[in-house]
C-alpha cells in the first residue's frame, strides 16, 4: 500500500502559504492574508493529483498521474500576485506506477522525489530542477518512505523507512551524492521522520517507543547520529502531520479534527498554540 506523503497539506518555509488538497483539487492558501487559489484540479476521473512539496523559495513542486496514458508527470509551480500560479513539466515518465514530490534543497536546485515501478520496486531519487534530469539513489524491495527530507546544508536526504514487510520503520540518512547511508534510528517500534532541526543538529523523529506516540529528537553530525535519542513531548495526537519549521524555529503541524476540518499549530517546548483553521475538507 503506498503511503499517503504530503496528500495532507505541506507548508512553505516562511510558514505563511500553505498547500493543501480539497476534494480533488490542490489548493494553495495565504494564512496571513487569506487569498486562495486553485493550482490544479484534476478535471476528469483519469487523471489524479499524487503528492506535493515546497521549495526553501516559496516555489510548489506537485505530481500528476495520468491514469488513461500510463504516465506520471512532476510539475514546478511558482506564484505571482494573490497566489496565481504559473506551473512547468520538469519530469515525466511511463515507467512509474506512482511519483510524488517530498522536499526541495535549500539551494533551490533539487528536488527530492519517491517512486515506485511497475514491479513493485521503490525508488528514493533526486531531479533538477535546471533540466529535469533524475539520479537515483537509493531501490527498495518493498516500500517507498513516508517522508524523505533535505538537510539544512543540502549534504543530506533523511528518511523514515518500513523493514521488510513490517509496518515498523526507521531512520535513515544519504548523501546526496550517493556516497554514504547510514542508519540513525532503529527499534521494534514504529519511528517516522518529522524534519531536520533549523540549524541541522537534530532530526525530530515521531515513535511509539514509549508506549505511546511521541516526538523524539537525536543528535546528527555529518549525516550520522551522534547520541541517543531524547523525548521532546510525550504524547502527539493521533492526526499530527508535521508541516515543517517557520522562520521563527517553531515547528508547525497540522491536526485533522471531526468533520474534516485542518487546524494548524505551532509546537514550542512546551505548548501548542492554535493559528488558524482551514474551512472544511471534501472527503
Amino acid at each position: 500500500m503506498l503511503p499517503n506523503t504530503n496528500v495532507f497539506s505541506n507548508l512553505g518555509s516562511d510558514g505563511r502559504v500553505f498547500a493543501y488538497v480539497n476534494g480533488d483539487d490542490l489548493v494553495v492558501r495565504d494564512l496571513v492574508t487569506g487569498p486562495e487559489g486553485s493550482v490544479r484540479s484534476a478535471g476528469d476521473r483519469n487523471a489524479h493529483y499524487e503528492g506535493h512539496a515546497f521549495s526553501r523559495d516559496g516555489r510548489l513542486f506537485y505530481s500528476w498521474h495520468r491514469e488513461n496514458q500510463q504516465r506520471c508527470e512532476l510539475y514546478l509551480t511558482t506564484f505571482g500576485r494573490d497566489l496565481s500560479p504559473e506551473s512547468r513539466l520538469l519530469l515525466e515518465s511511463g515507467d512509474w506506477v506512482w511519483m510524488s514530490p517530498y522536499d526541495g534543497s535549500p539551494d533551490g536546485s533539487l528536488v527530492a522525489i519517491g517512486l515506485e515501478r511497475a514491479d513493485g520496486t521503490g525508488q528514493i531519487g533526486i531531479v533538477s530542477v535546471a533540466d529535469g534530469s533524475l539520479r537515483v539513489l537509493k531501490s527498495i524491495a518493498w516500500h517507498v518512505p513516508k517522508s524523505i527530507a533535505f538537510s539544512p546544508d543540502g549534504r543530506y536526504l533523511a528518511f523514515d523507512l518500513a523493514q521488510g514487510e513490517s509496518v515498523a520503520a526507521d531512520v535513515f540518512t544519504i548523501a546526496v551524492d550517493g556516497s554514504s547511508e547510514k542508519a540513525i534510528v532503529g527499534h521494534p517500534g514504529a519511528d517516522e521522520l518529522v524534519a531536520w532541526s533549523p540549524d541541522g543538529g537534530h532530526l525530530l523523529f515521531q515513535s511509539d517507543r514509549g508506549g505511546q506516540r511521541g516526538l523524539w529528537s537525536v543528535a546528527v553530525r555529518d549525516g550520522a547520529a551522534n547520541g541517543q535519542p531524547h523525548l521532546l513531548r510525550s504524547t502527539i495526537e493521533q492526526s499530527f502531520a508535521p508541516l515543517g519549521f517557520n522562520s521563527q524555529g517553531d515547528l508547525i503541524y497540522g491536526v485533522v479534527a471531526p468533520y474534516q476540518t485542518l487546524s494548524v499549530f505551532r509546537l514550542r517546548a512546551s505548548t501548542s498554540l492554535p493559528t488558524r483553521s482551514i474551512r472544511p475538507l471534501k472527503t
